[in-house]
């Protein structure tokens, strides 16, 4: 009986501490949008299982309205926009069905620092809930068909597809 009070102890102070792993909450065909803690000063992302997400998530499935795969567009519920403008510099990671997908930044158009991954603009933003997710920054770089363009991979494209959320039109 100790044990497994030990054990349950254990796994409360680890979600404590360590916080809840977004791979349990995303389950069966959903899309959620995590920041990460403490991500202010990562530029580069090259482990996502590796990284300490925030409980909460920036962006959750029902927030979702739309993704527009051709010209990567988001459109989100208003209830979302305040954490994103509240999250200016940090790193965001994309969870579909309990998976990591991609990692970005949620970026400010005063910054002089070049990013070459994906990301949101806090000024896009401030426009409306339909934004561009950017991929890289001042200038947004064209990887046509090259197969390195994270934001429009199968698992999400067809998540996003079942749950009535993707639009392809220009």
């Amino acid at each position: 009986m100790k044990i497994k009070s030990l054990f349950s102890f254990l796994l409360l102070y680890q979600f404590l501490i360590f916080g809840f792993p977004a791979s349990l909450k995303a389950v069966n065909d959903e899309v959620y949008f995590y920041c990460v803690q403490s991500s202010k000063e990562m530029l580069e992302v090259t482990n996502l299982n590796g990284l300490q997400l925030e409980l909460e998530p920036l962006i959750n499935w029902d927030e979702i309205v739309s993704y527009n795969s051709l010209n990567y567009h988001i459109k989100i519920k208003k209830s979302a926009t305040k954490r994103i403008l509240a999250s200016e510099g940090k790193t965001f990671v994309v969870i579909v069905n309990g998976e990591r997908i991609y990692s970005g930044k949620i970026w400010s158009a005063m910054s002089s620092i070049y990013l070459l991954c994906p990301n949101i603009l806090i000024q896009d933003v401030l426009k409306g809930d339909e934004f561009l997710i950017r991929y890289g920054y001042p200038k947004q770089l064209s990887l046509g068909d090259s197969g390195k363009d994270v934001r429009n991979r199968p698992e999400l494209l067809n998540c996003l597809r079942r749950g009535d959320k993707l639009k392809s039109k220009k």
